[in-house]
């Protein structure tokens, strides 16, 4: 039987507070002189000398149930019924930035942590606006040979001409059959192997699903910053939101393999949800600038029939019954799911072991979205 959490106030997520800044308890002196002419100032209160501690920012989820939310907790044990049955291994759900339901299959709990695939993509993304935002990249024009000068010396042209925003919507024109990824992750040095991949299409033109394009952002970020992407990540992703369970992956030259290898518990799939519904803002603090979420969970790409159009590494649909909701999603490969739709102040994180199942994540999410429709 499954494990059932909904609305257990006394849980709390692996995040942890960030520490306050030291104050410096040295008081410094001053020799004050008297003498008949001059009459020292009294000194100020010593509440206006210390300057304030800065708050730090609280990560604990906070949980309430389906009911507080306006749905029907037996609905929601319906669902539960169901999960049990299927290929899914987690799903957390919440509403209104509040956690209002947990499922995990025996043996699973919100401590696990899962192989995520491809929603690293999202993540992926999100690391290159803060770069933008920064300064640490000119922007999504810049060209992938600015920092591979050896695309010059390409034989086809049109290599020269890939973009960062190519990479970002699966539209670099570099070739990618099905059976690249196997290719690619067999390599002795990925980032090679997809600089000598031929191009089949002018870059913009056609949308191709290609792992290596998000694994090249990657190496930029690297070269940009000089740190490995899952450090700058930790920096000014991962840490400020509270998410402690990441585990990423890394090519054989140690490059942080952005199309396919972070890890990641349930609970913060979920938070890294949230942050992108409340606009990259989180608790205060704007983490992923608000003008990327914004650009990002747009369509850029005609993506695939069966899963939406494409942003930049966001998948783009509608949700609920007849496509009610407008919203976006980060998919992995075997049913790895971060929904969101802002209309309905909804997130749901859901991982699995496979998508053969006649209970997918897209059906149970549908389902979830009918709840509060």
């Amino acid at each position: 039987m499954g494990m059932l959490l909904s609305g257990l106030p006394g849980c709390q997520t692996a995040g942890t507070q960030s520490s306050a800044p030291a104050v410096d308890e040295s008081a410094s002196t001053e020799t004050v002189e008297s003498s008949v002419d001059s009459i020292s100032e009294p000194p100020e209160p010593a509440s206006q000398k210390v300057e304030e501690e800065e708050e730090p920012v609280n990560n604990d989820w906070e949980f309430a149930t389906p009911e507080s939310r306006g749905a029907d907790n037996a609905y929601f044990e319906a669902i539960h019924r169901k999960i049990a049955n299927s290929q899914m291994l987690a799903v957390v759900t919440v509403k209104d930035g509040v956690v209002i339901d947990e499922f995990y299959q025996d043996g699973y709990d919100e401590n696990s942590v899962f192989g995520v695939h491809s929603v690293t993509k999202s993540v992926m993304g999100s690391l290159i606006g803060i770069a933008i935002e920064q300064g640490t990249l000119a922007g999504v024009d810049t060209g992938l040979s600015t920092f591979f000068p050896q695309i010059a010396d390409s034989d086809d042209a049109r290599k020269q001409e890939i973009t960062l925003e190519h990479l970002l919507t699966h539209t670099s024109g570099i070739g990618w059959p099905a059976s690249e990824f196997n290719a690619l992750v067999n390599s002795e040095n990925w980032v090679e192997y997809t600089l000598e991949l031929p191009m089949a299409a002018q870059p913009g033109t056609s949308f191709v699903y290609t792992t290596a394009g998000s694994h090249m952002l990657s190496a930029v970020l690297e070269q940009a910053t000089g740190i490995p992407t899952r450090d700058y990540a930790e920096e000014y992703l991962f840490g400020p939101i509270g998410i402690e369970s990441a585990q990423w992956d890394q090519d054989p030259q140690g490059v942080t393999d952005g199309g396919n290898g972070l890890h990641l518990s349930v609970r913060d799939m979920a938070r890294f949800g949230q942050l992108f519904l409340d606009e990259g803002n989180w608790r205060g603090q704007q983490i992923v600038p608000q003008s990327w979420v914004e650009v990002s969970t747009r369509e850029h790409a005609a993506g695939e029939p069966d899963k939406g159009t494409y942003g930049y590494q966001w998948w783009i649909r509608s949700f609920g019954k007849d496509g009610a909701y407008s919203g976006y999603y980060a998919l992995g490969y075997a049913g790895q799911f971060v929904f969101v739709v802002p209309e309905l102040n909804l997130v749901t994180a859901i991982t699995s072991k496979s998508v053969w199942s006649d209970y997918t994540g897209q059906v149970c999410f549908n389902e979830i979205v009918a709840a509060f429709a």
